[in-house]
This record gives C-alpha cells, sequence and structure tokens, in this order.
C-alpha cells in the first residue's frame, strides 16, 4: 500500500488547498499574480471546495462498505477495512489542518445539500452497478457491499476527472501547475477494488452514463465565501 505519510505527500496534498486558500500563485514576469486575478470567485470557491463536497460522497459508501462486513463478519477484510479507517481519518485530520472552522462547515452544508439534491441520480448510479453485479455474477456473495465499493470507486474517477479538468485550467490561465487531487483520495479506488476483488464490471453505456449525470451535479454545486 502506498506510504501516505511520506513529506512528498504531504506537500502534494496542501499544494492547492493552501493555494486557494493565500489566493497566491508564483510571482509571473516579475508582478505577483493571484488567484483573484484570473479566477472568478465562484471559480475559485469551486476549485477549493468541490473535491471536499464529493469525497463526503464517497467516504459515505466507503462507511457502507465497512459497516456491512463488520455486521458480517467477513474476516478476509479485517486488516484492509483498518487501512481503510486510517486513510479516513489521515484526510480529516489534514483538512481540518488546512481550512478553517468556518470554510469547512460551509464544505459540509454544501456537501449535505449535494448529497439531498441529487439523491436520486445516487440511488440511479447504485441500482445500475448492482444490476451489472447481478447479471454477470448472479451467485456472487456480498452483492450489496460490493455495489457500493463500485460506487465509491466510480464516485474517485468523477473526481479525479473534474481535478484534471482544474489543474489544466489552472496552468492555462497561470502557466503554473497544480495538483487539485488529495493523494488519499486519488488512491482510494485502488484500495476498494480490495473489496471488490474479481467481480469487476464493464465500464457500460448506464454506468458512463451515471458518470456524465454526477460529473453535471458536480458542476452545479454552489458556495458562498
Amino acid at each position: 500500500m502506498l506510504d501516505m505519510n511520506t513529506p512528498e505527500m504531504q506537500a502534494a496534498e496542501k499544494r492547492m488547498l493552501s493555494m486557494i486558500a493565500e489566493k497566491e500563485i508564483l510571482p509571473r514576469m516579475g508582478k505577483p499574480l493571484t488567484l483573484d486575478d484570473v479566477f472568478t470567485m465562484e471559480e475559485r470557491l469551486r476549485m477549493a471546495y468541490a473535491p471536499v463536497v464529493v469525497a463526503e460522497s464517497i467516504w459515505y459508501y466507503v462507511d457502507r462498505v465497512l459497516d456491512y462486513c463488520r455486521v458480517n463478519r467477513i474476516s478476509e477484510v479485517k486488516k484492509l477495512s483498518r487501512a481503510v479507517k486510517m486513510v479516513k481519518d489521515s484526510y480529516y485530520d489534514f483538512l481540518r489542518g488546512s481550512i478553517d472552522r468556518e470554510h469547512l462547515a460551509r464544505a459540509k452544508e454544501a456537501a449535505a445539500a449535494f448529497q439531498d439534491k441529487f439523491s436520486w441520480q445516487m440511488q440511479l448510479t447504485w441500482f445500475t452497478v448492482n444490476g451489472e453485479l447481478l447479471k454477470l455474477y448472479p451467485d456472487m456473495l456480498y452483492r450489496e457491499m460490493r455495489s457500493d465499493a463500485h460506487c465509491a470507486v466510480l464516485l474517485v474517477r468523477v473526481l479525479k476527472s473534474f481535478c484534471r479538468d482544474v489543474d489544466r485550467d489552472i496552468e492555462r490561465r497561470t502557466h503554473v501547475r497544480a495538483d487539485a487531487l488529495n493523494p488519499k483520495i486519488g488512491n482510494l479506488d485502488a484500495i476498494m477494488d480490495g473489496y471488490i476483488g474479481g467481480y469487476e464490471i464493464d465500464r457500460t453505456v448506464l454506468v458512463k452514463r451515471c458518470e456524465t449525470i454526477l460529473r453535471f451535479a458536480m458542476n452545479t454545486i454552489k458556495y458562498e465565501e
């Protein structure tokens, strides 16, 4: 498993959020350049907090997986579940150390609003994944748990796509490279594969459609500073 606590990982984690919080980019052409010079407030807030908002939905599915394995006493994943809990604790420790309490509370409010507003889309994603698993593996065990794990992976991939676009946009406008994705979230899809095991599903049209819906939902998130 990738070591999340190396100085390199910690520096990568802090790079984007500290840049957003301080509104500062490296000087260019001898003149200090800030995010306010090239991005609107709405753009800046979305870059900073959309990953936090979507991460809350990712952890929702992760928690469902952990709870299912605990209740059903699936001993094969005990070590994996302990590792996932450590990643989650480390993720929230980082947030508390990087975002002030007021902005973190607002991000959580936006996350709750996101989950409430797009609950139907989230349910569609789950039932699509569950249906694919039932079709491909009719006799598989723990299908509900593996559906949750697949949904967590899908959301991580949606978030990766969003952050890649943010990185490209920042570099295009400022000529400075950025890294909007928290490495802990970035590796969570690989970790959750341990729960999925060999029960993979194809990227069917329906699953891709769910990804498109969720990506659109992310772009509708509104924030206030």
